[in-house]
């Protein structure tokens, strides 16, 4: 059973790990954000110098082993911790001087005080009671508008919920990985953005960005903050903190096209498409409208009509969502770039060649696309004969090192068993004396008159991808 006791403020301990912020390693440093996340935290110093500890409210304590952890009214025991001087309030630059000076001073002129605010009462559950006492805490600063004392953020909610009810939280899970890692941002700012990060528009950004790629959320994320995504989510993490990028402005095509284009995500051509597109479906939808106000006379037949568009609208969203293109288009180049996911050890230069392939544009640049693809082939080839332990001798060629490839994968890769019918054609393809073979490719590298075009790059590269699938996977 919880018990009701008058706790002195020394033996209590903050909670390092409150959802209003990231868990922090020390009273200090809890205590430093706190400062910084909440704009009434002098007031509530001033207050308890000015009228002492209101015994109304039990501070909610849970007994872990021999500590008493607050777990709501943290606020309140920091506060009544400096004045005491537990921790010394000088050390924390972020109050004012003048604020500074008078808890000095308070402690020398009014001694009564310090006789009276000794204790506080404590409402204390132990280990057996602990999800009493987090349902406590939830009623406390959650959603029940009538039992709530201090507003949860939405950053603070999203915690609880994930931490707790073992809910996911992407937007959260990104802002705190990049929280971790970035060296672009002050200390300071990172605190302030563990607590009042505005983090409904980060997950409408995820949101819009994965539609616009026409990604999962969790592919955006996957292996953040080194993944093919990266600087992106960065900068639109970045935007969105500096208050350059709101809700608003998410949902203007253009400033995600912006931030796309900017790290090679997106092509000019493909904002064309998307315009198009977007154009068409107004355009029907206007003479939906037309046809519905002409035949309002009829409104069985309106009603009939309107299910009809309906269907097609939805038969449309449907077969555009995944659109094809042909093998000669370079967005299919870019589609199966942004669907390819090298996995094992030592792919960290893999994954960086394909994201530079990426970036480039194949008709502006045919030969570096190219030139890079050949790399790309190459180091694959090698890696995964290391890996089956393949024997690759000094003096093997370009070419002899994919026919092993090639030969070890077909005899023991569950892979080729599963995908023959996909690599079948790149076998007779690499191996061949056609446009694009193994030796058309040497050839790129090492003669003068050898050269490419757009529409062919994008040929050989459907063609042949499968295979650096197969040994990258």
């Amino acid at each position: 059973m919880s018990t009701n006791q008058l706790i002195p403020v020394s033996k209590l301990h903050l909670d390092l790990h409150n959802y209003r912020t990231m868990p922090q390693n020390s009273e200090i440093e809890a205590i430093h954000a706190m400062i910084l996340t909440n704009s009434n935290f002098e007031s509530i110093l001033i207050s308890l110098m000015d009228y002492g500890y209101m015994n109304v409210e039990n501070i909610v304590v849970f007994k872990k082993g021999n500590k008493l952890i607050v777990k709501e009214g943290n606020q309140r025991i920091a506060c009544l911790k400096l004045i005491w001087g537990i921790h010394d309030i000088k050390q924390f630059k972020k109050i004012p001087s003048a604020v500074v000076k008078r808890v000095v001073d308070f402690r020398k002129t009014d001694p009564e005080w310090f006789i009276n605010n000794k204790d506080v009462p404590c409402l204390i559950y132990d280990k057996a009671e602990e999800a009493i006492c987090l349902k406590t805490v939830s009623l406390i600063h959650g959603y029940n508008e009538n039992a709530k004392r201090t507003k949860w953020d939405a950053i603070a909610r999203s915690r609880h919920d994930r931490d707790e009810n073992g809910n996911e939280h992407p937007a959260l899970d990104l802002l705190e990985a990049y929280l971790s890692t970035c060296k672009e941002i002050s200390e300071d700012v990172k605190v302030y953005w563990s607590a009042k990060y505005p983090l409904t528009v980060l997950s409408e950004g995820l949101n819009t960005i994965s539609k616009r790629l026409e990604v999962t959320i969790d592919d955006l994320l996957s292996d953040y903050p080194s993944g093919f995504y990266s600087s992106m989510l960065d900068e639109l993490i970045n935007g969105i903190g500096n208050s350059q990028i709101e809700t608003r402005n998410l949902r203007v095509p253009e400033t995600i096209n912006k931030i796309l284009l900017k790290h090679g995500l997106l092509q000019i051509e493909d904002i064309s498409t998307s315009f198009e597109q977007q154009d068409s479906t107004s355009g029907s939808g206007s003479s939906q409208k037309s046809g519905n106000v002409s035949q309002s006379d009829s409104r069985k037949e309106s009603a009939s009509k309107q299910d009809t568009t309906k269907t097609k609208t939805t038969n449309n969203s449907k077969s555009s969502k995944n659109p094809a293109y042909p093998s000669n288009d370079k967005r299919s180049v870019k589609a199966r770039i942004r669907q390819f996911k090298p996995q094992g050890s030592n792919r960290e230069k893999i994954a960086l060649i394909v994201t530079e392939m990426y970036k480039l544009n194949i008709d502006n640049n045919p030969l570096a696309f190219m030139l890079l693809y050949r790399t790309l082939l190459d180091l694959s080839c090698r890696i995964y004969c290391k890996e089956a332990n393949v024997e690759i001798k000094p003096k093997d060629k370009y070419g002899v090192i994919i026919q092993k490839t090639i030969a070890y994968l077909k005899e023991n890769h569950e892979y080729y068993k599963d995908n023959k019918t996909k690599l079948v054609p790149v076998e007779n393809r690499l191996t061949s004396n056609e446009l694009f073979s193994i030796e058309h490719l040497h050839q790129l590298i090492h003669s003068p008159f050898s050269t490419a075009n757009g529409n062919d790059v994008c040929i050989l590269f459907n063609d042949t991808f499968e295979l650096i699938t197969a040994i990258n996977s």
